[in-house]
């Protein structure tokens, strides 16, 4: 399957009209002489979205078709982005801005072979080597030693076969570099923890071969501080975490979503009670619905831009057309839960 991205600004909670469905897969048999109710629960909870969006015009209609299209063949997956109406007291903001790249690549600059080149395809970052390994660099980002943080993009278009990448390097008093690497078309996610006396570093996006002519397509790039995973082989619906800042009442609150990384995945988690972060910035997270698969020790739970992977079930592509030339769009998402 392939990974591909919704255009920027066109996730869930951002003004559309949302519907979202929690799915129990569960069974219930009902005798029909005693009326005596047998429930059967079993895993595999998922989460269904239908969402419209406003007419659009020009660009945006082209890119929502263009998406529509890609996303309606059963080959392809995305990621969309969870409502974020309900925020707790802990404020964890994406601290690389232009990360979706609509509004150009000022914050970002071309590293490595001097004969490469970035630009701007589709609202989407395109990297192409030189005559060696080119890559995109986003300078000078503000953290905070010893705090977890978690690095999302989507690479949406390899070029090669070969390897693509992120990378987080410490650049204010360290010189650490932690790194993930990946070989197809994928949501990449990295988690990193700068070592005491580090206040700042860089993360970079990578075509990881120095092969000349190769390139790759990234979306959704960010870096935020995120929660972690407290302790292996936890399941069911509420687990032990770490990470937040310390002594905080309600650092999340009940109703808001965040996005637990498993082996098999992503699982997409709504709170049913709010987070309060002890003294050394741990505590219990409980949600719904529960775990599919048991977290590691020290995986990631997405906290800024919580999200689910998802497909398009009914694999139709459409759209309606007004005049004067206004395209409404609209799609049911289900989660993707395969392992």
């Amino acid at each position: 399957m392939g990974m591909i991205a919704l255009p920027p600004g066109r996730g869930i909670g951002l003004g559309q009209k949302v519907t979202l469905t929690l799915e129990r897969n569960g069974v219930v048999n009902e005798s029909p002489l005693s009326r005596a109710v047998q429930r059967i629960v079993r895993q595999g909870d998922r989460w269904r979205a239908a969402i419209s969006w406003p007419p659009q015009q020009g660009v945006d209609a082209g890119l929502m078709a263009a998406f529509l299209d890609q996303a309606s063949d059963f080959g392809n997956w995305f990621c969309v982005d969870a409502p974020r109406l309900i925020q707790g007291a802990w404020s964890t903001p994406n601290l690389v801005p232009e990360g979706d790249f609509q509004s150009g690549l000022s914050t970002w600059n071309k590293s490595g072979d001097a004969t490469g080149s970035l630009s701007i395809n589709a609202r989407k970052l395109r990297i192409s080597n030189g005559t060696a390994e080119t890559f995109a660099r986003r300078n000078g980002i503000p953290w905070v030693a010893g705090k977890p943080l978690v690095a999302m993009a989507d690479l949406v278009q390899p070029w090669t076969t070969s390897r693509w990448g992120i990378r987080v390097q410490e650049t204010a008093g360290g010189s650490a570099t932690a790194a993930l690497s990946f070989s197809a078309s994928t949501r990449g996610l990295l988690t990193y923890t700068p070592a005491a006396g580090v206040t700042g570093g860089r993360l970079d996006l990578r075509t990881q071969t120095a092969t000349a002519g190769d390139r790759s397509v990234f979306a959704n790039a960010s870096l935020a501080r995120c929660l972690l995973v407290s302790g292996a082989g936890q399941s069911g619906s509420q687990i032990n975490v770490n990470g937040c800042d310390p002594n905080i009442a309600g650092a999340l609150a009940a109703g808001q979503f965040v996005t637990i990384v498993t082996p098999a995945g992503f699982e997409l988690k709504r709170l049913t009670d709010d987070f309060d972060a002890d003294g050394n910035g741990a505590g219990i997270l409980c949600f719904s619905p529960s775990l599919r698969q048991s977290p590691a020790d020290g995986a990631a739970i997405v906290v800024h831009a919580p999200f689910m992977r998802a497909y398009m079930p009914a694999g139709v592509s459409a759209g309606d057309i007004d005049a004067p030339m206004n395209y409404g769009f609209s799609i049911e998402a289900l989660e993707d839960v395969t392992p």
